[in-house]
């Protein structure tokens, strides 16, 4: 079944104004220390670190720990930045960072490489 455009697109606006007035319940936000170029994605891994990586559409991964952020890369990926390309998603491995565990140093990313 299709739905008008517009029908659509007012249910997309609607969720978005749902999702806005909601809170977390323990969840505290604050200013990221840093200056990112074009940052698509803000990711935490579940390890305990308190790490947070700020992903950037210029294919470099930043991380940011106890507030400060750190001078290396976490990654830097050469990607494609025409238009809606570039470095556009990161997701951790439940077991990223436990150590003893399997698949602890896994992560995946979602970019657009370069034509060669």
């Amino acid at each position: 079944m299709r739905f008008p455009r517009h029908l659509v697109t007012l249910a997309f606006l609607f969720a978005g104004a749902a999702a806005t007035a909601q809170t977390i319940p323990g969840l505290s936000v604050s200013a990221v220390p840093g200056s990112y170029s074009e940052p698509v994605a803000v990711r935490a891994p579940n390890d305990g670190s308190g790490r947070i990586f700020i992903v950037q559409k210029n294919g470099l991964i930043r991380i940011v720990k106890n507030g400060v952020a750190l001078g290396t890369p976490f990654l830097t990926v050469p990607v494609t930045t025409n238009s809606e390309s570039g470095l556009l998603g990161l997701a951790f491995h439940p077991n990223f960072g436990k150590i003893g565990l399997p698949h602890n140093d896994e992560f995946y990313i979602a970019f657009t490489r370069p034509s060669a």
